[in-house]
Formats: C-alpha cells, structure tokens, sequence
C-alpha cells in the first residue's frame, strides 16, 4: 500500500524537485530505520539532528538529508539545523567541516549561494572524497534545472564520467546508491550528441538505445596506411598511424620526453617494463604508462595504456585505444575512421 501511496505522490513532482536529479540514492540505505524516518517526516526534528551530528559515517547522513527531501525539499531545513547546533554548541562556536558539508546539502533548494559557499570552504578537506565530488555536482544539477540552464546539461554528464572514474577519490559512498545516481545522470547524456563526449571505463550503461556512429574522422593515407590526428594529453596533437595489430598506443621516445617534461606524464604514470618483439626478431624492454587523455575530433578517450618506442619509431594507434570503443572500423570508401560509441 506504501508503494502505491508513494507513486501517487511522485505524479505530482517536477524533475527538479530533488536535488540529486530524482535519484532517491536513500533507497539503498533503508537498512538504516531512521532513513525512511526522515522520508515520511519530511522535515527535520531532534531525532533527526541528533542522528546528523552523531559518530555515523557521513554517507549515511548524506541518505537522511536525501530522504528528507523526497518530501520537503523547500522546507527550511537548512536554517533548522544551523539553529539545532548554534543551541548545541553554542552562538560563537565554529561548525565543523561534517556539519558544514551536511548543512550545504540541506540549504540546496532553498539558498543555493549560502550552499555554494559552504562546499567552497570544506573542498580543501573534502577534495578527495567521492561523496563530496557527488554531491556537489548534484547540486549544480539541481540549480541548473531550477533556473533552466540547458548549456550546462552535457558539461554536468561529463564532469560525472570524471569523478566516477577518479581512482584517486576515497570511495564513501555507497556503490549501489551511487548506481542510482549514475542512472539518473545518464539521462543528461541526450545533450551531448553534437560536443565533446569522454569515452569512459564506467560500467554503468543505462542506455539501451542502439548504439551508432557518432563521428567520421577524415584520415591521411601515405604509402599505403592511414593516419589520423590526435591531441595528446591536451598539449600537443600529432598523426598517428591506425594499427590494429599493434597492442598498445605506441610514442617515440622523444615524445615521450617532451611530455615527461611538461609534466602531463608523471613518473607515477609508468606503471612497469614490458618486453616486445621488434621487426628484426630481437627483443627489447621498453617503459610502459597510462596515457591520461587522447582526443580524436570530438571524443575524448581517458587512461589509455602506451609504450614507449625508440627514437624513430612512429606513433601508432593500437588496440590499448581502440577496444575504448564497441566498434570502430575504417571505411576504405571514403576514408574515414568510423567510431561508435563504448
């Protein structure tokens, strides 16, 4: 009977009534009982301020204020609490950074620039936190609908494929709670069909329309092989021969260099020495390293594996880029590298 209830009352929600995009991540902490507390309250009481400022992991917290919302998102939640912890703790008393990131997300509906502030001044403490990068996202998902700002739809799906392909990031959030979300933000991708799209390692594919070619990239031939220009690490673009029988994204030594000295391949980036065959049959070691970004056209392809050739060798395209892809073909018709979306 409750689903029944519940579902009459979403009939009458708009999109952007939810600041996490309509997502209900709480759903996957209804484990915890004062989570579908603060659902049916739909306000903050106490209880419900005593829960948030207890020694509970903070992303249990983050599902309370989500829960909250799911019926009274414009309520004054966010002044409610900040009184709740002037009369705990006192007037004077400094909120810690928890509390700060908590009352933002309750004032997200209500005063966004007060929200704003609040997560510019924990970022320095909370950079490295996925559940921080979520939800300040969300936020901005949120604001963007609210004042109808299309531009920033496809900028907001992008900007998400980096945060959940962050390996640096703590993982503080629930996954099956941040599928959730995923699936929600997937819905932005819609506006993403005519500007730079990030080919990503994610595994949550919500889409299930068919897939379809969403570039033709013109290609150079000389002396019988296909080139194509691409951007690496976004400071320097060069052809690289397609060679789908080579293993990796192969570079010259000296490109090699120059990007070690720009500092857009690190030392951490080498991840090991791998030995190939080379034409004459000898082998040789060579450093092998994640490319952290090649753009061909429109796309953008994130940590791509590559090794490191010798002075002469030419850069090639191999299969460390391609398998970025479900498909990707050249057209020998018209001479073109046909890619289809991962």
């Amino acid at each position: 009977m409750r689903h029944i209830i519940l579902l009459l009352l979403f009939s009458h929600f708009s999109y952007s009534q939810n600041p996490l995009v309509f997502s209900f991540f709480h759903e996957e902490y209804y484990s915890i009982n004062i989570v579908e507390y603060a659902e049916n309250k739909g306000k903050l009481d106490n209880k419900i301020c005593q829960y948030l400022i207890s020694s509970t992991k903070l992303e249990n917290k983050l599902a309370v204020v989500d829960a909250v919302f799911e019926h009274g998102e414009k309520t004054e939640n966010g002044n409610l609490f900040q009184l709740f912890l002037e009369d705990k703790y006192g007037f004077q008393s400094e909120i810690s950074n928890e509390n700060k990131f908590i009352l933002a997300y309750l004032y997200s509906t209500t005063e966004f620039e007060r929200s704003q502030i609040l997560l510019q001044e924990i970022e320095p403490y909370y950079s490295k936190s996925l559940a921080y990068n979520v939800v300040k996202l969300m936020i901005d998902i949120y604001q963007d609908d609210e004042l109808k700002i299309e531009s920033n739809k496809c900028d907001n799906w992008i900007k998400f494929q980096r945060v959940d392909l962050n390996k640096n990031l703590s993982l503080d959030l629930n996954n099956k709670a941040l599928n959730l979300i995923a699936q929600e933000i997937n819905e932005l991708k819609k506006y993403c069909d005519d500007v730079e799209l990030i080919v990503t390692e994610s595994k949550r594919n919500f889409d299930k329309k068919p897939m379809k070619i969403i570039k033709k990239i013109k290609l150079k031939e000389i002396g019988g092989v296909y080139s194509v220009p691409l951007e690496i690490n976004g400071v320097l673009t060069l052809d690289f021969i397609y060679d789908s029988g080579a293993s990796y994204v192969l570079l010259p030594e000296d490109v090699f260099r120059v990007l070690l000295r720009t500092e857009t391949v690190k030392r951490e980036d080498i991840i090991g020495v791998e030995r190939f065959s080379i034409a004459d049959g000898s082998v040789i070691e060579k450093p092998v390293f994640i490319l952290k970004q090649l753009k061909v056209g429109n796309i953008t392809v994130t940590n791509i594996k590559a090794s490191v050739g010798n002075m002469d060798s030419e850069l090639l395209l191999g299969q460390s880029f391609q398998k970025k892809f479900k498909k990707i073909r050249v057209d020998n018709s018209d001479k073109t590298l046909n890619i289809e979306e991962y």
